[in-house]
Parts: structure tokens; sequence; C-alpha cells
């Protein structure tokens, strides 16, 4: 074959490589749920803390805006994942007073969070007292051991939690639909150089949704860092579509502590998934608006979409 035949038939070989190669990628987006993700198109995950109706919320239902424009609407039904969870908890000596209280104490909170989250999903371990432990993703059952083997820890130091997100942050890697940290403290950062608006950006930038539950006693004093630090959670929380819940003294049982569980599941491992197309990448952070004329309806999802230049994985540990 002349040289010149041998090129053109190369460059139509990288071409079918490389068509085909772009092709397969799609696909395993796709059979992970959704088309992939581009700057143009974003997946949304959107829990539902409310619904009086009670039933299964479509489309047609909802105003999606952003910055007061509408976005086009690709798909949105219920997704059913396994979700990678870092588990956060508090064990500076603030944490102390919870022990032997009327109520459960943080180890029994944590064990509900685990026993919430979906069978096959990936745990990371993480506690925060005056420095930061951080175990890699393993199984539920493997996290569940690491429970009992951390219990044994006595609550001491100060409460180094930005930070604590911070190095839980790393363990993502690259993004995957429905990541989630999920917090149980008393709150209160109060060492550490973390920046608590620095860590907002980068969870809703990194799509990894924040959960807290909030410990507090009964009429009891608290701290400066622990009056701001409620407020503070509330705000990342909301601000990355999570939610937060302050436990009172009384545990909730029976069938309180039922429902409790079941809206923890629906909101970690039952999210909707919602993929808009945006007829242009924001040039900065854009508000993100989802509206209803539904009476009883609240949904929890990331209150902006951002840049493409900020959707950037953190470094690896």
């Amino acid at each position: 074959m002349h040289p010149d035949g041998w090129n053109v038939a190369n460059r139509t070989i990288w071409v079918l490589l490389l068509s085909t190669a772009v092709s397969a990628a799609q696909t395993q987006a796709n059979d992970k749920g959704g088309p992939p993700q581009s700057c143009s198109h974003r997946s949304i995950p959107v829990a539902v803390v409310r619904n009086d109706d009670g039933r299964e919320l479509r489309p047609a239902q909802l105003q999606i805006t952003v910055e007061g424009t509408n976005a086009t609407v690709l798909s949105f039904e219920r997704a059913n994942i396994a979700p990678r969870v870092a588990l956060l908890l508090d064990t500076s000596s603030s944490m102390a007073r919870f022990s032997g209280a009327a109520w459960e104490n943080e180890w029994s909170v944590a064990e509900l969070v685990l026993d919430a989250l979906p069978q096959h999903s990936q745990v990371a371990v993480v506690t925060f007292g005056e420095d930061v432990r951080v175990s890699g993703f393993d199984s539920k059952q493997a996290a569940g051991q690491t429970l009992v083997q951390t219990s044994a820890m006595k609550a001491h130091g100060r409460t180094p939690l930005y930070s604590a997100v911070e190095q839980s942050l790393r363990l993502f890697a690259a993004p995957q639909f429905g990541d989630a940290i999920f917090i149980v403290s008393d709150a209160g950062d109060n060492v550490g150089t973390a920046k608590r608006k620095a860590l907002s950006s980068e969870l809703v930038s990194r799509g990894i949704r924040c959960f807290v539950i909030l410990l507090r006693l009964h009429n009891e004093a608290l701290t400066p860092e622990e009056r701001q630090g409620g407020p503070n959670l509330a705000d990342i929380a909301k601000s990355s579509g999570g939610t937060i819940w302050a436990l009172a003294p009384k545990w909730p049982s029976g069938q309180e502590r039922s429902d409790f569980v079941a809206r923890l599941q629906g909101q970690i491992g039952m999210p909707y998934r919602l993929d808009v197309s945006l007829a242009a990448s924001p040039a900065k952070p854009a508000k993100l608006k989802i509206a209803s004329a539904l009476n009883g309806l609240e949904l929890a999802y990331p209150q902006q979409i951002e840049t493409c230049s900020s959707e950037r994985p953190i470094s690896k540990p």
C-alpha cells in the first residue's frame, strides 16, 4: 500500500478507537445512573425532608431555576444508592458530659447512623479530639468494628471540627453521586486552621452532602463556640444539600426511633437525582432554587451551581 494510504488508514483507526472509547465512557456513566456530567449538564441530589402528600414527586411539580433562569430538566427520578459516607465523631473533652446521660451516648448515635446506611455503603470513621484520626473507606461491618474499638477512647482535648471535615474530604478523590459526610458533635470548632466558608464551598463544588446530628443536654450552659457552632453547622448542611437534627436528652424510642431511622435512610440512600441542562456554565457560583406549589413539601438540595473550574478534586491523602 502507498504510504499515504497507510496514513489515512491509521488516522481512520484512531478515530474509530477514540469514538469507541468515548461511547463506552458515556455508557458506563449512564449505567451508574444518568448521563455523564459536563459543564452544561449537572446531576443534583434532592432529598425529601417533608412530604405531607406522601406520593412520589414528578418533574412537573417542580420549578428549577439557576439565578432566576429556568433550567432544562433532563430527568428526575428516585435514586437507590449505596453512597460513600465519612462518619465524623467528636471525641473532644466537651463530649464527656454525654456519657451516662439519661439518653444514649454518642457511640449509640453513631451506630444508629451506621444502621441507617444502605447495606453496601462504603464507610470511613473519622474521630476528632485535639487531633484527627482517619480510617479509609470500608464495609459497614468493618466500620462497625472500628466503632467498637474507638468507643473505648476517652474524651479529651479541644475540638478540631473543621480540620476533621477538611481531612475527610481527601478520602473521596473522584466525586460519586451521593457522597456524604455525617457529623456527630456538640459543635463548636476551637482549634485548627481550616475555614468554615472555604469548606462549605468545597463540599458544594465536590457534590458532597453534609448531614449533622447535634447533641445537646437540657438547659445546659453553652460555650461561645457551641452557641455559634450549631448555626454554623446548620448553614453548612443546608448549603450542601444535607440536613441537621438536634437531639435533646430524651432519645427517640419505639415508633419515633423507627421514623427517625426511616428519614435518615430516605435522605441518604434514596434521594432523587435531578439531571439538568444549563444554557451555559456559570462564570461564578450561581444560586439554585427548586420551588413547588405543593403544600407540606420541604426539600434539601445544594443551594448553588458551581463553576466548572471550581469542580476540582481535593488532593489525595
